[in-house]
């Protein structure tokens, strides 16, 4: 038996009592746990160890995605302010080189490689999921406005994005060149995410001259369009993150923020301009 890094009345208020936590001997970190109640297995994930709140987000919502398609253990309960998630404990034993097993392994793998991992859509929804407000109105509107945004917008593409490009991420070298850091929220989006998260509190035309650099020209009435677009995405992807956090009052703000520009007869133009392309 070990100490139990968590709370432990939080274990009990999601778990009945009589548990019992075991370490695991091999193939998992010091951090994760095997939690037996009542004849029941649990694994419990403490995500205090994590230096990044991000890291734990991300990877929790691809837990959840290989859950929702059946190639990994369900998640019974999350708790991110906490610091943990709780999982449904599988009976088995690894396959050894050679395993007729392995087959089946990488059949199931395929599934999850064959999943559209679109961002900040697929965050943006994880967290919506993960939110419980006593009043969810305001959250509801902005999540089908989302949904429509991102109909729009994944007709165009994506590429390899950092996710999380902000100023300190980047790093200028003594000696004149410019690094980037910090890529663990890298996935795929649309190509103008990244310059949309950086100047996101950007005046607008500010933020179009760090776009026209991206692009080595003035950006095109439908670049424009689609970049208008996205910046109000961003605002979507702190609130939520913010809420999952248990930063109330960051989240409001932003979730405000992307209410007003979604309110507005410019966002209502861009949205429905049927000339945006990539290329144009």
């Amino acid at each position: 038996m070990i100490n139990f890094p968590i709370p432990d009345q939080e274990i009990v208020w999601y778990l009945p009592d009589q548990k019992e936590v075991i370490e695991f001997e091999e193939g998992l970190s010091n951090s994760t746990y095997l939690v037996v109640n009542e004849g029941r297995k649990y694994v419990v994930r403490d995500f205090h160890s994590k230096k990044n709140v991000s890291d734990s987000f991300r990877e929790l919502w691809m837990m959840q995605l290989a859950a929702e398609i059946g190639i990994a253990p369900k998640i019974v309960h999350v708790d991110l302010k906490q610091g943990y998630v709780v999982i449904d404990y599988i009976e088995g034993h690894h396959p050894d080189v050679g395993d007729e097993d392995l087959k089946q392994a990488v059949r199931q793998l395929k599934k999850f490689h064959q999943q559209e991992q679109y961002e900040p859509f697929s965050s943006i929804y994880e967290g919506y999921r993960l939110i419980h407000l006593d009043d969810m109105t305001r959250l509801d509107k902005a999540i089908t406005v989302v949904q429509q945004i991102e109909t729009v917008i994944k007709k165009y593409g994506c590429t390899f994005c950092h996710l999380d490009f902000h100023t300190k991420n980047i790093i200028q070298g003594n000696d004149g060149s410019s690094w980037v850091i910090d890529w663990e929220c890298a996935g795929l989006a649309h190509p103008y995410y990244d310059i949309a998260k950086l100047t996101h509190n950007f005046p607008f035309d500010d933020a179009l001259d760090l776009l026209a650099e991206y692009l080595e020209k003035p950006p095109t009435e439908s670049q424009k369009a689609q970049f208008f677009i996205i910046r109000a995405v961003v605002y979507m992807s702190i609130a939520t993150n913010r809420y999952v956090r248990g930063e109330t009052e960051v989240a409001s703000s932003a979730l405000d923020d992307f209410l007003e520009i979604i309110s507005s007869e410019t966002f209502q133009e861009q949205l429905h301009e049927r000339d945006i392309s990539l290329s144009s």
